[in-house]
């Protein structure tokens, strides 16, 4: 029995499935390569960009925090509500900032807001550590702090900064709602 003729392909127990070609081969594993590559810089592009658009919000909040507590700083203690407001209608009416309730708050927790309607709820912790530490808080929570839509649940930023008059500690809180932040994200999302 002779063996195969010179050049004839032998057979060593694999299926007659085709191979596909080192050429399809090596492009599958370049687009696969390519797409992981992609996808990475994509997902660290997009977290980058939102820490970004939240620090951004965040300092733009300690920045009107700053210009607030600076005029109210000689009227303490005590400020009527109508300059709060007219205060608070001034710094946070702009497109950052959606809705806002403002409060602002002696040592003892107890509000400083004279002839206010109503009361913007405040963690005493968090304002005793403000207190003691002079540094501001910023916290991020979801409440249904407005009566406007009772029940719903909405993202807040509230900072807490300390206003200090004559050796006396106060605590302005500022809570407002997150849109530009909404916004600016929902648009990341999309590209």
């Amino acid at each position: 029995m002779a063996g195969p003729p010179d050049g004839a392909a032998v057979s060593h127990g694999r299926s007659a499935r085709p191979r596909l070609s080192l050429r399809i081969r090596l492009t599958i594993w370049v687009v696969a390569i390519f797409s992981m590559i992609q996808w990475s810089t994509g997902l660290v592009y997009w977290l980058y960009q939102r820490a970004a658009i939240r620090d951004l919000y965040r300092a733009m909040l300690v920045e009107k925090a700053e210009d607030m507590a600076e005029p109210l700083a000689p009227l303490l203690p005590g400020v009527p509500s109508h300059t709060i407001d007219a205060l608070a209608r001034d710094l946070l009416r702009w497109g950052w900032f959606g809705r806002y309730r403002v409060g602002l708050f002696g040592a003892d927790g107890e509000s400083e807001i004279t002839q206010a309607e109503r009361d913007l709820p405040a963690s005493a912790a968090v304002i005793r550590r403000v207190i003691e530490s002079n540094e501001p808080v910023y916290i991020e929570h979801s409440t249904d702090l407005t009566d406007q839509s009772p029940g719903e649940q909405v993202e807040w930023n509230t900072i807490y900064y300390p206003v200090v008059d004559e050796g006396e500690r106060y605590v302005l809180v500022i809570s407002v709602t997150s849109r530009y932040t909404r916004q600016q994200i929902a648009l990341l999302e999309r590209i």
